[in-house]
């Protein structure tokens, strides 16, 4: 069965999308336009209503990511000190404080490094991501991903051509640049001048354009604002045209997943929860069972001593009863016992999958070896080969270190660090542990 998915993308008065069943493969595409004063939630859900109507429509709730047009957006390259993306969002809101049309606290942030101390930004602005993914969320919609399909506009770039140098994507509502497939530069731009300023800038940063593909005008359109560029055509499937980010987009799609480098505005409050939580409680139910299935083995083993007497037929009776009532689509089994034993290796089998019981067993140790008035939270444990992390909160920065130094003195896990340790909204501390395992 094809992994079909679906894109919608908000613009300057219009929204748009398409289903496709595999990347850069469209199925059914539709747009709607309205006026700049509102309207937006009426052409979602006409658009939504055209799509989930057409060829493979029931993708929208199966994997639906959400694009914004970069005019809707802040989006520039800065200078930062640092390589690591989550570092890096770390200092945005410092760094781009002055430049916002509020406070920074009222933005999401993400960015994509580029290296050699620079990274693009990108911002939206809180309240408006919450209407959109709430006008979604009334349609029965709840997008796995929201950001600048533009992002992708090097896989475009690359799909037309695979020559070198640096080349440009231009459409209607953005600009950017990108060499052997990595982003250079992206940004909204209004009009020649404004293309052209863009153009100057690069070039006084040492980028030189190569060459230019013109998308949804034509081939003459933007020559004014690059005479020194060669311009080729861009030759999308008929129809695509207007939507030549969500076509890009299409194109780092593997497995209904977007590479983790992708900036993602569905982070914090808004994060996207779903398949966390389907997950978390697949692993408890895995965990109750093959916990439950262990006794009822164990059980077995005192019944096949008490084989030769007279017990021996209520014992098994217990065991027919007990297996209909794990799995009562089944019917009798003529030997429960072996098919408990076959189920138990298919549910060990799946907690590896999931990750095992280890982490529920690193839960128990964090638990009884917490100070109980310290406020201690777990909220994310990643149990390695190596070492295991873990993110939490606490009452205030003396229970973390509190914490720490209980951990060490409790035999159960050494070299206990802590890191990441800082204040958090409200009240009280945010920490990240790194420890190993002690032997018990």
């Amino acid at each position: 069965m094809k992994e079909q998915f679906a894109i919608i993308e908000i613009a300057p008065g219009a929204v748009r999308g398409s289903v496709f069943n595999a990347p850069g493969e469209r199925a059914a595409s539709a747009a709607e336009h309205f006026p700049q004063a509102g309207g937006r939630k009426d052409a979602l859900s006409r658009l939504v209503s055209a799509l989930q109507g057409g060829p493979g429509g029931g993708a929208l709730k199966e994997a639906l990511f959400l694009s914004f047009s970069p005019a809707l957006l802040s989006i520039r390259v800065v200078d930062v000190p640092l390589e690591d993306r989550e570092k890096i969002n770390g200092i945005l809101p410092f760094e781009l404080a002055g430049s916002l049309p509020s406070d920074a606290e009222d933005f999401v942030f993400d960015n994509l490094p580029l290296g050699n101390g620079r990274a693009i930004a990108v911002c939206i602005e809180k309240a408006f991501l919450r209407e959109c993914l709430s006008e979604l969320n009334g349609l029965g919609l709840d997008p796995r991903w929201a950001g600048p399909a533009a992002f992708a506009a090097p896989a475009l770039v690359e799909r037309l051509s695979k020559e070198g140098g640096y080349a440009a994507l231009v459409t209607p509502e953005f600009f950017s640049v990108s060499e052997g497939g990595r982003l250079v530069f992206l940004n909204a731009y209004n009009g020649a001048d404004s293309l052209r300023l863009n153009i100057e800038l690069l070039s006084s940063g040492g980028v030189t354009i190569d060459r230019a593909y013109p998308i949804g005008f034509g081939l003459g359109a933007t020559a004014p604002a690059m005479p020194d560029i060669e311009i080729r055509e861009g030759n999308l499937p008929e129809g695509m045209e207007e939507m030549a980010a969500i076509y890009a987009l299409s194109l780092k799609v593997r497995g209904r997943r977007l590479p983790g480098s992708a900036p993602d505005l569905r982070r914090g409050e808004f994060e996207y929860t779903k398949e966390k939580s389907a997950a978390r409680k697949k692993l408890k139910t895995t965990i109750f069972l093959c916990a439950l299935i262990s006794i009822l083995g164990i059980s077995d083993l005192y019944m096949r001593y008490l084989a030769a007497s007279d017990e021996l037929a209520s014992y098994r009776s217990a065991l027919r009863s007990a297996y209909l009532g794990l799995f009562p689509g089944e019917g009798g089994a003529p030997d429960e016992l072996y098919q408990m034993e076959v189920k138990m290796k298919l549910l060990h089998d799946e907690a590896r999958v999931l990750g095992g019981v280890r982490p529920a067993e690193v839960m128990r140790k964090l638990a009884a070896t917490a100070p109980k008035e310290a406020g201690i939270v777990i909220n994310e444990l990643h149990v390695g080969e190596e070492r295991i992390s873990a993110k939490g909160e606490a009452a205030s920065f003396e229970a973390a270190n509190g914490l720490k130094d209980a951990l060490s003195r409790s035999g159960a896990f050494n070299e206990v660090l802590v890191t990441d340790l800082k204040a958090k909204a409200g009240g009280g501390a945010v920490f990240t542990l790194s420890l190993k395992e002690g032997v018990e």
